[in-house]
């Protein structure tokens, strides 16, 4: 059995912006996170996305048809801005503490 890793990115960089919205829309779970293990949750966000970058970068060596340079196109944007708007967050979050 074949792994697709442009599509295993796709589904990987889709799940970091929704539980980024989740970590971003409820204080409890930052929270949680910083009474639990110590560190932001966005850190995981971030680990994630930047993960998910390197596998879109990866993934574009399978690329055999339109759809799926697209959804790898579009993969690489959203790991891209997402951890863009992370690292902001994080970075202004530590100067404002």
């Amino acid at each position: 059995m074949r792994v697709n890793v442009n599509l295993f990115s796709f589904i990987i960089a889709l799940i970091s912006v929704i539980l980024f919205l989740v970590l971003t829309s409820s204080n409890y779970w930052i929270d949680l996170s910083m009474q639990t293990l110590g560190w932001h949750p966005l850190f995981i966000v971030l680990g994630l996305t930047l993960a998910t970058f390197v596998l879109a970068v990866v993934g574009f060596k399978d690329i055999k048809g339109w759809a799926a340079m697209t959804r790898g196109i579009i993969t690489l944007a959203v790991s891209t801005g997402l951890s863009i708007i992370v690292i902001f967050i994080l970075f202004i979050g530590k100067l404002m503490s």
